[in-house]
């Protein structure tokens, strides 16, 4: 069959570029359901709290110092930054400020963070348009959905894709596009062919988690995503099949990828929902080890030298992706399940500060005797920890659902809880309470400045 053949067949059939560009531009905030709209300022509020606590911290200050001679027009606010950057810029810069402590939203069944690029070109091009909050909410509920969507053509089955991809920088520009262009108020066609410059520009591998080049990624879906709205608004084309034809985004990233994925009852169930939020500052495929040696602690009260060895079964992908025994600082300790499983059991505790204990004694010889095994039949949020005492004594847990899993999602005091205990660190306890109370009433917000104001003091 040719190339045109066969470009025409998935046009007819899926069609899903241009149904994902409808959806955009037509969905209004009345028809989102009050579930999605929930959901929105949840992943916002989760967002900000990020961006905020790290919004000084050195990888994202020194992007930001070796590319502000480029920025161009003063458009749109880079948190901590005490100056404004053009759109894309700005963008750039606070999606890696989210996802620099790896504290981001998930979405588990693609293990993509969408929120990370969509809410920072959302924000990003709504402050510069002076869009109302309710405006940029309704952008990043529909920049998530499709982020969300985009991923599931490439990883739910029978799609199977490579796990060395980091699929927010590979489906996360779209979501960011997709917001961009909404707010932009472009048409199908043009939101279609944002979409298409949007997967140009796709690209994530995780061999370089653990540098501070890391967070480039989610940054780069944001800043993509800006661009291809922009170019797409100034009349540049591109294909409105980008995700579905041949040698597009979904047959070039995953074998036998799943086209229907990406439109199946679309507008009438909300795969963003399913996203969860981070109770601990890693890697989420670690998360339920890290659930199982803290209850044990609180159960037991252990002493760690008296611990023979610690043993957790976790999914195929918590050893492939936090499988590094001894991490070699406080970045790559986030991608090492054996560091937090070690804190948690000698502090009792995971938090930010316990990333800092990477060359830590104590720290360093319990990682050496903690053991984790690939089990096949684990799922995502799922572990199973023991724990072989000196004196013969076994002590064993089994995680079926993580915190922050859809199971036991975090409520609103916890998320609110995560949010404080982030500002905290770069603004004074009212300010923090006024930056958390500015996001949580996000779709009152006649301007999303003043937004933007109470959360960069």
């Amino acid at each position: 069959m040719s190339d045109e053949a066969s470009s025409g067949d998935a046009e007819s059939a899926c069609g899903a570029t241009r149904r994902l560009a409808r959806f955009a531009v037509r969905t209004q905030i009345a028809d989102l359901p009050p579930a999605a709209r929930l959901q929105g300022v949840r992943a916002f509020v989760n967002w900000a709290g990020c961006v905020v606590g790290a919004r000084s911290h050195e990888s994202v200050a020194g992007v930001r110092d070796a590319l502000a001679v480029y920025s161009g027009p003063e458009e749109a606010t880079a948190f901590g930054a005490r100056r404004r950057f053009s759109m894309m810029q700005a963008a750039l810069f606070n999606s890696m400020a989210a996802s620099v402590r790896v504290f981001e939203d998930t979405y588990l069944a693609a293990t993509v963070h969408p929120t990370s690029p969509v809410a920072a070109a959302a924000l990003a091009v709504g402050e510069h348009l002076h869009a109302s909050g309710e405006a940029v909410l309704a952008a990043l509920i529909v920049g998530d959905e499709i982020t969300c969507r985009a991923a599931n053509m490439l990883t739910r089955p029978p799609a199977k894709w490579h796990l060395g991809l980091y699929m927010t920088g590979i489906a996360g520009g779209i979501g960011a596009a997709v917001a961009a262009a909404r707010l932009m108020q472009l048409g199908e066609r043009e939101t279609a062919w944002a979409i298409g410059m949007a997967v140009m520009h796709a690209a994530g591998v995780r061999a370089l988690h653990g540098t501070q080049s890391t967070y480039m990624m989610a940054g780069n879906a944001a800043r993509a995503g800006v661009q291809a709205a922009l170019l797409a608004r100034a009349g540049v084309t591109s294909t409105e099949t980008a995700l579905e034809a041949p040698r597009g985004f979904a047959d070039v990233f995953a074998s036998r990828p799943n086209i229907g994925a990406a439109t199946d009852r679309l507008g009438e169930v909300y795969e963003m929902l399913e996203i969860a939020y981070k109770p601990w500052p890693c890697g989420v495929v670690a998360h339920a080890g890290i659930d199982g040696c803290l209850m044990l602690q609180r159960k037991h009260r252990i002493e760690a030298a008296l611990i023979d060895r610690v043993e957790i079964d976790i999914c195929a992908a918590g050893v492939a992706l936090c499988g590094v025994r001894h991490p070699r600082d406080h970045m790559q300790c986030r991608n090492s399940l054996h560091h937090w499983a070690a804190v948690s059991l000698l502090r009792g505790q995971a938090t930010i500060a316990e990333e800092m204990l990477t060359g830590d004694a104590g720290v360093r010889a319990l990682r050496g005797r903690i053991h984790a095994t690939a089990a096949p039949e684990m799922a995502a949020d799922a572990a199973r920890v023991r724990i072989v005492m000196r004196d013969g004594r076994t002590l064993e847990e089994h995680i079926d659902h993580c915190l922050g899993s859809r199971e036991r999602p975090m409520d609103d005091g916890a998320l609110d809880d995560k949010f404080l205990g982030q500002a905290r660190v770069v603004m004074g306890e009212a300010e923090a309470h006024d930056a958390l109370a500015a996001c949580r009433e996000i779709a009152g917000a006649r301007d999303v400045t003043s937004l933007v104001a109470a959360l960069d003091r």
